[in-house]
Parts: structure tokens; sequence; C-alpha cells
């Protein structure tokens, strides 16, 4: 799964915040590049309310039970106790992933207010930071936090073993597709190949065949029963899809040998893998693809919306 920043926000401190103000010769050679790319102007004198300011822009996006007891007037007069309270802060202490994203473009302007130089060091720290820690987003030269495909997908693909492992019969199919998966590490034969494919679908199957409104027993019966489908053609390509695992000989089904083109290969382990799981947010409606998109992100539409 790709990184988001609440699992890697306790870098943020030593990575983007410290640096901000301070020169890399001060501490260490890593961030040599940042003062060759934006160097602080000469005298430059750190702004002791910066922390503070930093702070008070986080504010908003911080959890309810963070806040509880909290006085934001003290840390707000106190630069000291802010750098305190802000280094204390983990990625649990804000209330989604889509809130710190929403403070992390926001810091954009709270810099801006300081001088011209800190919000350009700001964002090429982050776009560092998103690099070295391969997060899920890519960041404009705006300080705008997008995510990205890469991101998208693999938050997708751990949504859907989340979703299987609340029920012992997709738990064990799941099981049986990565298992097949890594057994194509050590061999990756057609016989292998089709195994992995098989298995997919198998869990394709599955998921299709729980919604409510299907009462058929195969993927072939529920794409058609199915109500999720934005377009028949959504709904006839998985149905043909089906049509290939069903009759390429030797995958499912023992098959018609005069219907294979070619042996199945690691392009075909691919492919599948990534077709397949692009079906699934019309499979299991238990994939809330609002937070698939950025984790969070659909109470925060609700709440926009009340």
């Amino acid at each position: 799964m790709a990184a988001t920043f609440v699992s890697t926000w306790r870098y943020m401190w030593p990575d983007v915040w410290a640096r901000l103000q301070l020169a890399s010769a001060d501490e260490d050679q890593e961030f040599g590049w940042l003062e060759e790319k934006i160097p602080l102007p000469e005298g430059f004198d750190p702004h002791d309310d910066l922390y503070s300011e930093i702070f008070r822009a986080a504010y908003s996006s911080l959890s309810e039970e963070t806040l509880t007891g909290f006085d934001m007037s003290e840390v707000i007069g106190d630069p000291e106790l802010a750098v305190e309270f802000f280094i204390g802060l983990t990625g649990e202490s804000f209330s989604s992933e889509n809130a710190i994203i929403q403070f992390l473009e926001a810091v954009v302007d709270t810099l801006a207010e300081f001088d011209d130089v800190l919000p350009g060091r700001y964002l090429a720290l982050m776009s560092y930071f998103t690099q070295k820690y391969s997060l899920r987003y890519v960041i404009d030269d705006q300080g705008k936090i997008y995510p990205s495909v890469t991101g998208i997908f693999s938050e997708l693909m751990s949504r859907i073993d989340r979703v299987a492992s609340g029920n012992e019969h997709l738990a064990s199919l799941t099981t049986e597709m990565h298992s097949a998966l890594y057994a194509i590490k050590a061999d990756s034969s057609q016989a292998n190949v089709k195994v992995f494919v098989h298995k997919f679908f198998n869990l394709a199957e599955a998921l299709a065949c729980g919604r409510p409104e299907v009462k058929g027993k195969t993927l072939g019966d529920a794409c058609k029963q199915i109500q999720s489908w934005p377009h028949v053609a959504v709904k006839n390509s998985l149905s043909s899809l089906y049509g290939f695992a069903s009759n390429y000989p030797g995958m499912r089904h023992a098959g018609s040998p005069e219907s294979k083109l070619r042996d199945l290969d690691m392009r075909d382990l691919v492919s599948m893998s990534v077709i397949l799981a692009g079906y699934m947010p019309y499979l299991a409606d238990e994939l809330v693809c609002e937070d698939i998109y950025i984790p969070g992100r659909r109470i925060a539409l609700a709440v926009e919306g009340t």
C-alpha cells in the first residue's frame, strides 16, 4: 500500500517543519540541495512565532479527541509551547488523511505571510518528502496535493483485502489469490499464470454474487443482474472477460482449444490484475470510492454539504 500522511507524519518534523528555517549545513548534508536550490537570505532571522501560526492553521484539522481540554489561546501565545505541541502531534491527531491534506495545502498561505522564501522551501521539502517515503500523492507548484493513479490503485487493492477479511469465504479466496501470485516468483509458467487469473476471477465472482440484487451463482449471471453499471458497455465488457476465463483452455473449465491465440504469460498477469481490480467498485458496495481517492474525503464532503 502506498504510504499516506497519517502513516508518515512522524517523519515530517525532521524532514519538513524543522528545515523551513534551518540551513542544511547547520545539521547534516542530506538537505544540502535545499540550501543550493532555495537558500535562506543572508542574515535571515528565524521567525519566533512561525510554529504558532502553523499550529493555528492545523487547529481545524485536528480530531475532537485531540482538542479535548485544549486551550488554543495558551498555545498560540507561547511559541515554545506551540513547537512542543506541534512536535507532539501524530498522524492520528488529525481527524482524517483528508484533513491533513487540507492543512498542508493551507500552510502555503500561512508561510507567505512571513516572507517570500519560506513557501518555496516548503514546497521543495514537501515534494522531496512525498518521493522519499513513496507517498500516494503528487504536489503541484501551488502546494495543492492530488492522489496519483498509483496511489488510487494501491488503496483500492488494500480496501479489497479489507472487505474480504470480514467474510470467511472471501478471505479464503483472497488468500488463495495472493498465494497464486507469490508462486509465480519461482515459476512464471503459463500454468501458474492461469491459476492466478482463475483465483482472481473467483474473488470477483464471489463479490458479485454476494450483492443483494444478484440471484445467480456465476459471474455471468451477476453481470446481468447487477444494478451498479454506468453503461451497458461496461456490463458487457466484464461479461466478455468472464467468457475468456471460462473458454480459455484449462483456466476455469476445459475450455475450447481452438479459441486460444497464444499461451498466457506475464503480460496477462499484469493486465488481468489491473483489469479485474478495476471492476471491483461495481461489485462491492463496501468499497467507498471517495475514500479510495483520498481517505476521509467522504465524511468531509458530507460535512460540507450540510
